[in-house]
């Protein structure tokens, strides 16, 4: 009996503590850190809009992989709440209104911090009727959906979605300009900016760079405009992503015909992890480091030194390694992103390859000792690597021109095979270079690898182009922040310390290049 009254209590206090509301004034236009505890519903009220306003917003960030969830009505529905990691909603606003209430609740199971904005627009004579953004929304159950989403996220590329946006309208008109045929909302254009975050970013870093993200002004200043987009786009966008690398992605919608009025989206992080968009929560991304990666590239890095500074000296080392570079790189490729392999099994059946592959060009040179196709395997793997820097190290790859797959592909086979066509008279020093050049650039990729930077991933941009049907239309636009340009740095200083050292070592040989074993023998017989 005792034990009966004590569960009664518990559940009694429990579902008080869980029908409890607090109430939360927010100042309009000012970002906040509010800890929301779990169980509690907040009434976050927002007083003193102006008159002039036409709508409001209000944003709600958590940190990484948990989940809030936000209402414009105490009795929720599908078309206004939403919960996730990142929420945004938007209310229009009524004649004389000046206060508006929403309603945040923590999902989780212990108390965690929220940032938090209300932003008012319309607020000036200048800018009296800002298009709404997601105002038009055909994407979710939402009627006005300001939030950008995350389809799909993987180690090369993410796909994001945002609903267009309304014309403005005047405030406390329930005009719905959305369903006329000659729609107002297709003069509007979206402007889209990204901002990545550091590396190993905390949870201070985060919060700080989804204030910088927004507002329109402060997009502007520190975002990164990557593209624009008009009339009846669609609002989904593909873009290159670097997995456990964080970037903010936001839009800015404008209406040419108010003045320019503009109004922000609501911002969202990435972290290029698998992702699925249940509850739209991002994966927390603990294990982007795996052991199994790190210790491929420990390999590869070891080799790598061998054949920046030894590399024609040892001739057979590099016939093997372009042999094998010929088959490993499209193996490990296709294992890694098509199959359901463990990390153990995709390096090990990419290393299977890549023997077969190096084996197969040494027996060929071994059985006739034939330098001139040998050097054309040599010339051509180091023109993959020069037409891969060449579009993922720039501008270059980003012109609308590559959308199309045969006008991407003729031009990077035709850089490609600038190599061979230039340096197959210098065989000697195209050997020389090649090495140097693949040798220094497998030990960076251990250093990029570790540092989670970009260079360990320009050799495999390529070639997803041929796994993911849709890699034509990223938008690729990597951090080169000041970790990715010391990399590439040292990268260029080992090149040169690659191309010195070979010379010292073959300055006695008048030979170009050693004999093969076998054509040694039948030239003795």
């Amino acid at each position: 009996m005792k034990n009966l009254c004590l569960f009664t209590s518990l559940f009694i206090l429990f579902k008080i503590n869980s029908c409890s509301k607090i109430n939360l004034s927010i100042p309009i236009d000012e970002t906040i850190n509010v800890t929301i505890e779990p169980n509690v519903t907040y009434l976050v009220t927002v007083e003193n809009i102006t008159t002039t306003a036409t709508f409001v917003t209000i944003q709600g960030h958590a940190y990484r992989n948990v989940s809030i969830y936000g209402s414009t009505t105490e009795v929720p529905s599908s078309d206004t709440s939403m919960s996730g990691s990142t929420i945004g909603l938007v209310s229009n606003l009524q004649l004389e209104q000046d206060t508006v209430i929403w309603y945040l609740k923590n999902k989780e199971v212990v108390a965690i911090d929220v940032l938090v904005i209300v932003m008012q627009y319309g607020d000036g004579a200048e800018f009296s009727m800002p298009p709404v953004p997601g105002g038009c929304c055909l994407t979710s159950d939402l009627e006005l959906d300001p939030n950008i989403k995350v389809l799909q996220s993987n180690y090369f590329h993410t796909s994001t979605e945002f609903s267009q946006a309304n014309a403005g309208v005047p405030r406390g008109s329930d005009e719905n300009v959305c369903a006329k045929s000659n729609a107002p909302q297709f003069r509007l254009y979206y402007e889209l900016y990204i901002y990545y975050l550091t590396r190993f970013v905390d949870r201070d870093d985060y919060f700080e760079g989804i204030e910088k993200m927004m507002t329109v002004d402060r997009i502007k200043e520190n975002g990164k405009k990557v593209s624009s987009y008009k009339g009846k786009f669609q609002g989904e966008v593909i873009l290159a992503s670097i997995q456990g690398q964080g970037v903010i992605y936001n839009v800015i919608v404008t209406d040419p015909l108010t003045n320019h009025s503009t109004a922000a989206y609501v911002p969202i992080v990435n972290f290029a992890c698998t992702y699925t968009p249940d509850n739209n929560i991002q994966p927390s991304c603990h294990d982007i480091l795996n052991a199994g990666y790190i210790a491929m590239y420990i390999g590869l890095s070891i080799y790598g030194f061998v054949l920046c500074f030894l590399g024609h000296y040892c001739f057979k080392l590099e016939v093997f390694f372009f042999g094998g570079l010929t088959l490993g790189i499209p193996a490990f490729l296709i294992f890694a992103t098509s199959s359901h392999l463990t990390t153990a099994a995709t390096v090990t059946i990419s290393f299977v390859f890549a023997g077969m592959g190096g084996a197969s060009l040494y027996i060929l040179w071994w059985l006739y000792g034939k330098v001139l196709p040998t050097m054309l395997f040599v010339a051509l793997n180091l023109g993959y690597l020069f037409a891969s820097c060449a579009f993922f190290i720039g501008p270059l790859g980003n012109m609308s021109v590559w959308q199309d797959n045969a006008a991407y592909g003729l031009t990077f086979t035709s850089g490609m095979l600038l190599i061979p066509i230039f340096l197959i008279p210098f065989m000697r020093k195209l050997s020389s270079l090649a090495t140097a050049v693949w040798g220094s650039y497998l030990i960076m990729s251990l250093v990029s690898y570790v540092s989670m930077s970009t260079l360990h991933l320009i050799i495999m941009y390529p070639l997803a182009r041929t796994v993911y049907t849709e890699f034509n239309k990223d938008l690729i636009f990597l951090p080169y922040n000041t970790q990715d340009i010391i990399i590439i740095v040292v990268w260029v200083v080992l090149i040169f310390a690659g191309l010195t050292t070979p010379h010292f070592l073959t300055r006695m040989d008048r030979r170009d290049f050693p004999e093969s074993r076998q054509k040694k023998n039948k030239f003795d017989q």
